[in-house]
């Protein structure tokens, strides 16, 4: 196992300095000469936070009043690691005055923690490998989706272990990435489903899931899509005091109901789906009057679901947590809480923190055993995780056809552009969002270059937005990126596209979709999505105008 940290990275440093190390470049080469982990999907690097004990072992001695890092030990980290990417490795340190210094009598300003930077999006281990990537471009083509099944896996079984609460089931919000394949995956790891349309129930159901299993949630409703729901017994979450209502004509003797606490967070204002200006659930002051509706259809309230935002704060998620609990309470026939999802993933290894599994999980499962001692019963825990699962599970590969530059104005000094076969049709996210996406490109002769410039990643439709490298305010302000000089027919990695990426692709400019690959945990290939062709572009077309019966 070997643990690979940059020999110059100034973040790092800052942090190991704000811990009261003096010496970071010590630190760091004491890590890679003692040679530790290799992370399940790839390289793994480190941020240091304060201390708290685990089962690992630092040790340090103290010069003056600055420890300086000697050497690293760890115990069993590799089982630990592969269930929690959050391991903390304690400081243990080794003073003139005190050879024994351990645990909490180490004083603060000498304990280090050591935090693997947990689903980060680029670990995916082509974003490592230059050779497996030239490999399946030589194969597949571009542009490329490929996923990575330990990915994935890994990520289930985190969420799996971190609960330790019961009745517990997790469900995967698959509107995230909705592929056959990864249903299949999410399912063998003991997901259930959270479905936003009936084509993802149908998709679901294909899949191998049970109708018990589905759980769906629209903002819009039909009366001839809850029928059908409630013919196959899927419990509906309805967001309105109007869909309860629909809901009972459909027959519906139960329900669950989406309700908004009146705030809400996320990464940016349009994945915030909580609070006075999202569209999304029962605003918390209506909790009485949908009681009332749904008791005059004769439906039981037996499920309160909350869900404030993508990318949301942890700290806020679990204050939003006890507010839904508290809402819970007035509801007698409760019979699930499903807190949602909007898990933290690591896009921007410089702004993004990481999700902490295991505190995040202590405290919920406290939580729910209070609220079900204080309700004199057991409730199923749910939570809709699609995000976490897959974001870091996928990569979009691309090739690199022109690059060019601008003339300087009184605005910029030009600017360097690459243009890539691919563009907001295969992933919206920057566009949409402004949204950080991890991307490196690959020398198609394998030869490194050693001079780098700032570009502009742009994609290849007619469309002045479609651009990858922009501003997180989102308002369509270039950000270039400093990479290796880039040359025609080199390949684009671009890691964080398992999700909403592939799920939101679109045939904008009539090209075709790409390709999707996944790597089995056995590394075989597979082709899971064919590319898209002309006839599938015109496929309803042809079938409306050539039916000449009409």
């Amino acid at each position: 196992m070997l643990v690979r940290i940059p020999s110059r990275n100034h973040r790092f440093d800052s942090r190991l300095r704000q811990a009261g190390v003096a010496t970071p470049s010590l630190f760091r080469s004491a890590l890679l000469g003692n040679g530790l982990l290799n992370g399940p999907s790839g390289q793994v690097e480190y941020a240091v936070y304060d201390c708290h004990l685990r089962d690992g072992l630092i040790r340090a001695t103290e010069t003056g009043e600055e420890p300086r890092i000697l050497a690293v030990l760890v115990k069993s980290l590799q089982d630990q690691l592969h269930f929690n990417p959050n391991f903390h490795l304690p400081v243990v340190a080794r003073s003139r005055h005190n050879s024994s210094l351990r645990g909490s009598n180490l004083p603060p300003s000498q304990r280090v923690t050591v935090m693997i930077k947990g689903n980060r999006v680029s670990d995916h281990p082509l974003y490592r490998d230059d050779q497996l990537t030239l490999q399946i471009v030589e194969k597949y083509h571009t542009p490329t989706y490929v996923f990575d099944e330990k990915t994935v896996r890994m990520n289930a079984r985190e969420i799996m272990n971190s609960i330790a609460y019961r009745p517990f089931h997790p469900r995967y919000a698959c509107k995230a990435l909705t592929i056959g394949a990864i249903l299949n995956i999410v399912r063998e790891e003991g997901f259930w489903i959270d479905a936003s349309s009936i084509n993802e129930v149908d998709r679901a159901l294909r899949a191998g899931f049970k109708a018990a299993e589905i759980y769906y949630t629209g903002e819009g409703a039909t009366l001839e899509v809850y029928s059908t729901l409630v013919q196959r017994g899927i419990l509906v979450n309805c967001t309105s005091i109007d869909q309860i209502r629909l809901l009972g004509r459909a027959g519906a003797t139960r329900c669950s109901l989406r309700l908004n606490p009146g705030e809400g967070h996320g990464a940016n204002h349009k994945t915030n789906t909580g609070g006075p200006s999202s569209k999304h659930g029962i605003y918390f002051t209506q909790i009485d009057d949908a009681r009332s509706v749904a008791a005059e259809n004769g439906i039981k309230v037996v499920g309160v679901h909350s869900h404030i935002g993508s990318g949301t704060d942890l700290s806020r998620w679990l204050f939003i947590k006890d507010k839904t609990l508290e809402m819970a309470k007035r509801f007698p026939d409760l019979e699930i809480v499903n807190l949602g999802g909007g898990f933290p993933v690591i896009y921007d290894d410089d702004k993004d923190d990481g999700m902490p599994l295991e505190g995040w999980g202590n405290a919920l499962s406290a939580s729910m055993d209070e609220f079900s001692r204080q309700i004199g019963r057991k409730v199923d825990l749910q939570i809709e995780p699609g995000r976490f699962l897959v974001a870091g599970s996928g990569v979009l590969l691309a090739e690199a056809q022109a690059v060019k530059t601008t003339d300087p104005d009184e605005r910029s000094a030009g600017y360097n552009f690459v243009i890539v076969n691919t563009g907001l049709n295969h992933n919206i996210r920057p566009s949409l969002y402004g949204a950080f996406h991890p991307i490196r490109f690959v020398p198609r002769d394998g030869v490194s270059r050693a001079v780098s410039k700032p570009y502009v990643v742009a994609g290849y439709l007619c469309e002045s937005g479609d651009v990858f490298t922009v501003t997180a305010e989102n308002d369509g302000t270039l950000a270039p990126r400093v990479f290796p000089e880039v040359r025609v027919g080199d390949i684009m990695v671009m890691a964080g596209v398992g999700a909403y990426s592939h799920s939101m692709k679109s045939e904008y400019n009539s090209m075709n979709l790409p390709a999707s690959i996944l790597i089995e945990e056995s590394g075989h290939l597979r082709v899971i999505e064919r590319r898209g062709t002309l006839d599938d572009l015109m496929r309803r077309e042809l079938e409306a105008y050539d039916d000449t019966s009409s």
